[in-house]
Formats: C-alpha cells, sequence, structure tokens
C-alpha cells in the first residue's frame, strides 16, 4: 500500500510540474499575443482599408474559433494533447508574421490580414482546448479546481501585460517592430514546449473515429455540458461582448474623468481594474474550491455579483458607482467561469473532453461575437440604462440555468459522499 502511495505521490508531482509549465507558456503565449492586439484597430490608414473591414479583421479570429472550435476538439480527442498544442502555437507565431508581410505587401494587404487573423484563431482555439484538456487528463476531482484556476490566472495576466508591451513597442519603433516581438516570441515559447513538454502524456485512450455531428451529440448526451455552455454564451455576450465594446462610450457619454484623463485613458484604466480583479479573484478562488462540496455554488455567486454590477451602472453614474461596478463585474468573471470550466472536466467523459471543450469555446466565441453587435446598437438606440438593464436580466438568465447544476451537485453528493473532496 505504501509504494502505491508512494508512486500515487510522485505522479502528482510530475503532473504538478507539467501544469506549471503549461501556465508558465499559457502566460508567455499571452504576453506575446496582447502585443499585437492594440495595433490592429489603428492600421486602417496603413494598410488602406475601411473602418467597417477592419472591424472585420477584428474579428476573423472570432469567427475561424466558432468554425473550428468543436473539430480541434475532436483531433485533441483522437491524438492527444501535445501536438496540437505546438502545431498551435506555430500556427500563431507564423499568422502574426504574415501580419508584418501584411504591412509591407504592395498587393490586397487587407485581404492578407483577414488571413492571417483567420489563421490565428485557429492557433488560439488549439491552444485553449489542448491546454485545458491537458489540464483535465492531469487532475482529478481533489485538485481540478486548483489548477484550473492556476492556468485561467495565467492566461489573464499575460493578455494586460503584452497590451502594455504593445502599446510601447509602437509608439518607440513602429507597428512593424511590435509584431515582430510578437512573432519572434511565439515562436520561442513553441521551441520552449516542443522541447519540455513530454510526448508519454495522451489526453484520452483510443477512441473511435467520429464524424463532428455524431462527436457534438455524443457529448451533449449529458445535459451539463450543454448547460455550463449556455451559461458561458450568455457570460461572453454580458462581459466580453456587450461591455466591453461599450465601456468607452459610456465613460464618454457621462463625462467621467480622473486625473485628467479622457474618455480613452479612464476607459483603459477601468478596464485594467476589471482585469486585475478577475485575476484575482480567480487566484483566490482555486485556494478554497478544491475543499467545497460543489462547484456550480460558487458561479451563482459570482453571476449575482454581476447582477449587481450592471445595476449599479444602469441607475448611478458617480465614480465610485461605476468603480463598484467594476469591482462586482471583474470578481463576476472571475468566479463565475472557473467553476463552471472546473465542473466541465468533472462531468465530461475522458474519451469526449477535447470535444467538451470545443462545444464550451463554439459558445462562449458565438456569444462574444453577437455581444459587441447587440451592446452598440442597443447602447446608441435605447441608451445605457435599458441596455444595462437587459445586461442583469442576462446575469438572472445565467442564474437561472446554473440552479440545476448545483441541485445535481448537492443531490449526486448525497448518493455518492466519496464525491465530497
Amino acid at each position: 500500500m505504501s509504494g502505491k502511495n508512494d508512486n500515487t505521490e510522485i505522479s502528482r508531482r510530475r503532473s504538478d510540474r507539467i501544469l506549471l509549465l503549461l501556465g508558465i507558456i499559457l502566460f508567455l503565449n499571452g504576453l506575446g499575443s496582447g502585443v499585437a492586439f492594440p495595433i490592429i484597430p489603428l492600421l486602417g490608414s496603413v494598410i488602406g482599408v475601411s473602418p467597417f473591414f477592419i472591424s472585420m479583421i477584428i474579428s476573423a479570429n472570432r469567427i475561424s474559433r466558432v468554425i473550428f472550435n468543436t473539430a480541434i476538439g475532436e483531433l485533441v480527442d483522437r491524438y492527444g494533447c501535445r501536438g496540437p498544442l505546438i502545431w498551435g502555437l506555430l500556427i500563431k507565431a507564423l499568422s502574426v508574421a504574415g501580419f508584418i508581410f501584411s504591412i509591407w505587401s504592395p498587393v490586397i494587404p487587407g485581404h492578407l490580414f483577414f488571413i492571417s487573423r483567420f489563421l490565428y484563431g485557429i492557433g488560439s482555439a488549439m491552444g485553449f482546448i489542448t491546454t485545458y484538456a491537458f489540464m483535465f487528463h492531469l487532475t482529478d476531482r481533489s485538485n481540478r479546481g486548483s489548477r484550473t484556476a492556476y492556468i485561467r490566472t495565467a492566461g489573464l495576466f499575460g493578455l494586460p501585460s503584452g497590451l502594455f508591451i504593445g502599446g510601447l513597442l509602437s509608439d518607440y519603433f513602429g507597428y512593424s517592430a511590435a509584431f515582430a516581438f510578437s512573432a519572434g516570441s511565439l515562436f520561442l515559447f513553441t521551441l520552449l514546449a516542443y522541447s519540455l513538454i513530454p510526448g508519454d502524456i495522451d489526453s484520452t485512450p483510443e477512441t473511435e473515429v467520429l464524424g463532428p455531428v455524431r462527436a457534438v451529440r455524443l457529448a451533449l448526451t449529458d445535459s451539463r455540458v450543454l448547460r455550463i455552455s449556455s451559461a458561458n454564451f450568455l457570460e461572453w455576450f454580458a462581459v466580453q461582448g456587450v461591455f466591453l465594446s461599450t465601456a468607452a462610450l459610456f465613460v464618454e457619454r457621462i463625462d467621467l474623468s480622473l486625473g485628467g484623463l479622457g474618455a480613452e485613458g479612464m476607459s483603459g484604466l477601468l478596464m485594467g481594474v476589471m482585469m486585475f480583479t478577475k485575476g484575482l479573484s480567480t487566484l483566490i478562488l482555486g485556494r478554497f474550491i478544491d475543499g467545497a462540496s460543489t462547484r456550480s455554488f460558487f458561479s451563482l455567486v459570482g453571476a449575482s455579483m454581476g447582477v449587481l454590477a450592471f445595476l449599479s451602472w444602469a441607475l448611478f453614474r458617480s465614480l465610485a458607482a461605476v468603480t463598484l461596478g467594476l469591482l462586482l463585474l471583474g470578481t463576476c468573471s472571475g468566479i463565475t467561469s472557473s467553476p463552471l470550466l472546473t465542473l466541465l472536466g468533472d462531468v465530461s467523459r475522458p474519451e469526449l473532453r477535447g470535444k467538451s471543450l470545443g462545444i464550451y469555446r463554439v459558445f462562449g466565441d458565438a456569444g462574444g461575437m453577437l455581444g459587441p453587435i447587440f451592446g452598440v446598437n442597443a447602447a446608441e438606440g435605447m441608451g445605457f440604462t435599458p441596455t444595462y438593464l437587459i445586461l442583469a436580466l442576462v446575469m438572472t438568465a445565467i442564474m437561472a440555468i446554473i440552479l440545476p447544476l448545483y441541485r445535481r451537485e448537492r443531490r449526486d453528493l448525497l448518493t455518492n459522499p466519496q464525491n465530497r473532496s
């Protein structure tokens, strides 16, 4: 018995080392990716395209993710995680290199940029699905929550670091230099993943080859996968979609200022506060979630904070109310998503984890695509008070979706007490 426990402890330590490496790669990957993002909206005059086409370029990566997420999930289930992870990083690196070529291309630079951004989305989807499939495979019910929080926090803090570096590089050295730094970083992280991530860990046992439609239907036979993905759709629609696309307009409309900052500076500052709060709440949550009897309870609390956040913006206009709303929304986003993602790992069959993650990602990306379309038009047409009241109702709908998950977890705990951490 002692030998078995020793082997289990060695396996756990090895898994944690691999997850630590994945977290570092995810942070650095977010840093490299973030460098490019703030530059793209400013490229219209450089590559000679209209604002509408720039918006299409910005959306191209999300469009490709919606199209390819489930196929990538099946690829991961069939062939394992390591290969798709490395290829995903390489595709992202080549795509950013394509940004540089597009700037200097004498012909159709806008179309080349769109194609590069589209391919970037495929690499991004491969990175997300493989990282979390790796994490699901290397964890169990007793430690999956804390490891999910760690992986998410690494990505959350990597992206804003890249945004800051990208802004500095583009200001001092130009757009091409910033893209070159991003591409070089991503190539380096590809080599790091290839060299250090072991090849003897497969995500799942061998499974039969399934068509994409049958694969998705099989993953959705558990209604919990559909509920978790639906909650993810609404959260991305409200927070990543509507709110992020209207925040600068909202700040400008209510003439909010601090220390002489204009609308752009204030919205950037407030977004930074929200992202920091999201990362911090996710990190703190990781210390408690594995010891809790249910995952979804935290998501219910998080969604209720989202309701309060949107009510504060709908009804009040002071700096204190806006700041409080941002703190609530950052915490909401941090403690709503992580428990649901952890629960997805708990309930997904091992041979279907890639497909389940693909479905989860499709729903989120679809919400993130539709949110800005609704948000900008609703804010301009109805005003911010009705728009944010609608978002409060959306967060209430998330609670309604999660409540049956909570009841199911409680019922399973009574029938299977060994599920308690």
